[in-house]
Order: structure tokens, then C-alpha cells, then sequence
């Protein structure tokens, strides 16, 4: 069995933390209109009065004051029991809509207009804690200088951006660098030249020398001829306990949120992309990869450069052999090897049946000659 139920288990409306991004007031329907460049499918509210205050995926359970976008028509039945402010659609759905209930807007590029749509509502605070959507720091006094615990140890090279909150025991290492907002629990090591931002980390965690955390995630997509940026505004939440290698890469979510569970060991250089969600206890060997949006159960081991492709769920204590490949989800227990990967017994045989291939081959050559 997988971890989870269903991937909408793990969706819930994931507001843009206000630690790490500002975020400007509601988008009026013309401001939608305008920004989108789109026209009305279906208003049922029949009234000027909604607004769009966040945005979601499509898959969120609530998101009554949200912008959503469908973009394959296989997701449009995941509307049928959603709330939402408004969901963006491109002209090749509008006679897949039928009798779904809501407010829909009918874009030239549905992902495009939500880009802007983001764009409009969120900015990524700077190193100062500052906004360009707002001409001050609007943290709250209280959060405007870094606060540093009694006992924390800092480096005098590490930079302590706006509103990060060190707690006890913490030890900041030489050329550490802790974005705003961020939170570094009790007793957790950073090491030397790390990089954390949009993130809040755990207690009692170490983090190697050159790690980078909370970075933007790779999402791209085409519109117009150019590839546009799709904007990463979640976050990364590592729990107690958790060991990540030097110069391991952890990606901030899109939306939601990037999680690595309590007691996780990282090894050095892997990569773990946007809205992958870690679960307890997990083993990972170096240089693995895992692609944005995989749900990994506890207990899962790694060998080394195992790769998952992108919304593959790896159910608890699964076991993937070095150099795998997977394609697709695996069930808890499972042993999985080879690229793509597939049940170890069923691998090994094929293995197996090659070398006794290649004998005969050998063989036959050999008479031959």
C-alpha cells in the first residue's frame, strides 16, 4: 500500500507564509479580468463582489477564496465537489466544463494567466525583510531584527537576514546564510557556506557544509514561444531530527509545501525538488533524485543514484536499489531495481536470462570459429 490515502490527503489551501513573502490585497474581479486577459464562461454568483485573496492547485479541498487553473481535461472531474473564487481555463476545455458548478474564466494560456494572477498577490522578501510590493518592512517591529536566542552561537562571517528566529543551542556556521523568516530550531547545526530561505527547521537537525535549502523549485512551462517561470511561493518544512548532506539541494514547494520527516538521514549531494513530501525515518543515499510532487512512505531506503520521475508515491518501508529508475509507484515492502525499475525478483531473473543469452551467443560464436 502507498503512505497516503490519496494524494488530496496531503492538499489543503496553502496560503504564501507571511515570513517569507508579502502579500497585497484582494484581486477585484476586474483586476482578475484585466490580468488575465480572459472572459467569463460561467458567473453563476452573479455578483461583483468576489474576490480572489490566495491562490491553490486544483486539487485543494477548499479553496473558496481561490485562483485555480485546469490545464488537462482529465483534472476537470476533480472540481466536482471543490470550492473556488474562480478557475482559469483555456478554450480547448470550455465544452469539457458541462454542468460543474463555479466561476470559470476562459484564458489564451490558463497557466499564464495564473502566473500573473500570483504575481499580482505575492512578493518574495528580500534579504532585508523588504517587499517591492510595499515601500517598508511590514513584518511587525517585533520580527524586523533577526532574533537570536540566548545560547545560540553564530558565526561572525554567517549573515542573519530580517525576521530569522535562531533558538537555543543553534550553531550557525562560518558564511551560513539564513534568509528572512527562516527558523532554525534548538540545538541544530548549520554548517559552513549553507543557504537556507522560505524554510523552517526542526530541532536538533544538522546540516552539512554547502547545502542550499528553499531554493525555487525547476517549474517551467511554454507560453508564447518562451519558457515562463512558474513561481515557487511554499516552503520547506524539515522536521526534528533530520541529517542533510553537504551540498544536498532541497527545493521550496510551488504552493504547498516541501516536507522532510522527523529522523530522515540525507546524504551528500542529493536533490529533492518542489512539493516532495519525505515521510519518517527515510534513508537516502548519495547523488538520489527525486522530481517535484513524489510522496515517499517512513522507513524508505535509497541506494544510491535512485531516481524517482516526477508524482510517483513510494509506500512505507520500500526499498529502491542504487541506479533504479522509477517510472511509477511502488508498494510498501518492495525491493525495486533497475532502470525502469521493477520488482527485484523479477529484475534479477531478467538479468539472469541475459547472461545465460550471452553465454549461448559466446558459444555459438566459438564453434563457429
Amino acid at each position: 500500500m502507498v503512505p497516503f490515502k490519496s494524494r488530496e490527503e496531503n492538499k489543503s489551501l496553502m496560503v504564501a507564509d507571511p515570513r517569507f513573502f508579502h502579500k497585497a490585497a484582494a484581486l477585484s474581479p476586474g483586476k482578475v479580468m484585466a490580468l488575465t486577459g480572459g472572459r467569463y464562461l460561467r458567473d453563476e454568483a452573479g455578483s461583483p463582489s468576489w474576490r480572489v485573496r490566495d491562490v491553490a492547485e486544483a486539487s485543494t479541498v477548499n479553496a473558496a477564496d481561490a485562483c485555480i487553473f485546469i490545464t488537462d481535461r482529465k483534472r476537470l472531474t476533480d472540481l466536482a465537489d471543490k470550492k473556488f473564487a474562480v478557475c482559469l481555463i483555456s478554450e480547448a476545455l470550455v465544452e469539457r466544463v458541462g454542468d460543474l458548478r463555479g466561476r470559470f474564466v476562459v484564458c489564451e494560456n490558463a497557466q499564464h494567466a495564473f502566473v500573473r494572477i500570483v504575481h499580482a498577490l505575492y512578493a518574495e522578501r528580500d534579504m532585508a525583510g523588504a517587499s517591492s510590493m510595499a515601500p517598508n518592512n511590514d513584518m511587525g517591529d517585533a520580527q524586523i531584527d533577526p532574533q537570536i536566542d540566548v545560547g545560540a552561537s553564530v558565526d561572525a562571517t554567517a549573515i542573519i537576514a530580517a525576521g530569522a528566529v535562531i533558538k537555543r543551542g543553534a550553531k550557525i556556521g562560518p558564511y551560513a546564510i539564513i534568509g528572512p523568516g527562516v527558523e532554525v530550531g534548538e540545538d541544530t547545526r548549520i554548517g559552513a557556506h549553507v543557504c537556507i530561505e522560505h524554510a523552517l527547521v526542526g530541532s536538533s537537525v544538522t546540516i552539512l557544509p554547502g547545502a542550499k535549502v528553499g531554493q525555487a523549485g525547476f517549474g517551467f512551462f511554454e507560453a508564447a514561444g518562451s519558457l515562463i517561470r512558474m513561481p515557487q511561493i511554499g516552503r520547506v518544512i524539515i522536521k526534528d531530527d533530520v541529517e542533510i548532506g553537504a551540498n544536498t539541494t532541497i527545493d521550496r514547494g510551488t504552493i504547498g509545501d516541501t516536507i522532510i520527516g522527523q529522523g530522515t538521514c540525507i546524504d551528500n549531494q542529493v536533490q529533492i525538488a518542489h512539493n516532495v513530501v519525505l515521510g519518517k525515518q527515510c534513508l537516502l543515499a548519495a547523488h538520489v533524485g527525486i522530481s517535484g510532487s513524489c510522496i515517499v512512505g517512513d522507513g524508505v531506503v535509497f541506494g544510491g543514484r535512485a531516481g524517482l520521475a516526477d508524482h510517483i508515491m513510494v509506500g512505507d518501508g520500500a526499498r529502491i536499489a542504487a541506479n533504479a529508475g522509477c517510472m511509477r509507484d511502488i508498494p510498501a515492502g518492495e525491493t525495486w531495481a533497475g532502470s525502469p525499475a521493477q520488482p527485484i525478483r523479477k529484475f534479477m531473473r531478467e538479468v539472469a536470462a541475459l547472461g545465460k543469452l550471452a553465454n549461448v551467443r559466446t558459444v555459438k560464436k566459438q564453434a563457429i570459429d
